[in-house]
């Protein structure tokens, strides 16, 4: 890698993911991205970067979201969401690069995107104005944006299932938005959070029928029987 500092630092999980047929991990750090064979580590391709000018303190912390032939990842400190091409190799170049986000319309500092019913999801939650993000995944352009009423940082990745969209604030404060459509509904917002829970940085888990909440020292399941 040739970035410096702290940019060197990346705290993402490795990403299994299958392209025509074929098994790679993505890695995200180091000011790149990077994808493996999981057979021997060997690196496939690289791409970067969203810090040409190597800034020494853009430490990297959303995992890489794949989908619709595309990986996604949000560059830090509010700067935009790249939409990398899969099924490269080498060193690619600007060809490869799908497209950037608007960082005024989408951005990420925290949390990872979430690619669910064919559409990319991300969570503005460094502004003060929290949002929830919808992205065509064929341009990056935004089909809608949603307002979500907190003052608490949002670092949790939103997660998707029965089509909703789950995402849960630093206080505890959970939101549930409708999955698609041409635009933002808030289905329900509850606070779950209390005094000494926060800073909540676990995102909800769907499994089983139900979902799963890590807030402070209790695990939540909220689900059919």
């Amino acid at each position: 890698s040739e970035a410096v500092a702290e940019s060197r630092e990346a705290f993402g999980t490795v990403v299994p993911f299958t392209h025509d047929g074929v098994t790679q991990l993505l890695v995200a750090g180091g000011d790149c991205l990077t994808a493996h064979d999981p057979k021997n580590g060997r690196e496939v391709w690289r791409w970067g970067t969203w810090n040409p000018e190597r800034i020494g303190h853009w430490r990297l912390v959303p995992t890489p979201c794949p989908g619709a032939g595309l990986v996604v990842i949000p560059a830090p400190k509010k700067a935009p969401v790249y939409g990398v091409y899969l099924g490269g190799s080498g060193d690619l170049g600007e060809e490869s690069l799908a497209w950037k986000t608007d960082p005024d319309e989408a951005t990420s500092d925290v949390s990872s995107a979430l690619f669910y019913e064919g559409r990319f999801y991300l969570v503005d939650g460094d502004r003060r104005d929290k949002a929830l993000v919808c992205l065509d995944p064929a341009d990056g352009k935004v089909i809608w944006r949603g307002a979500l009423e907190t003052r608490d940082k949002m670092e949790a990745a939103p997660t998707g299932g029965d089509g909703k969209i789950y995402m849960i604030d630093h206080g505890g404060k959970v939101f549930v938005a409708r999955a698609g459509g041409s635009a933002f509904e808030l289905l329900h917002q509850v606070e779950m959070g209390e005094r000494g829970d926060e800073p909540i940085r676990s995102s909800v888990v769907a499994a089983g029928g139900g979902i799963f909440l890590r807030i402070g020292a209790r695990l939540y399941h909220i689900g059919r029987e």
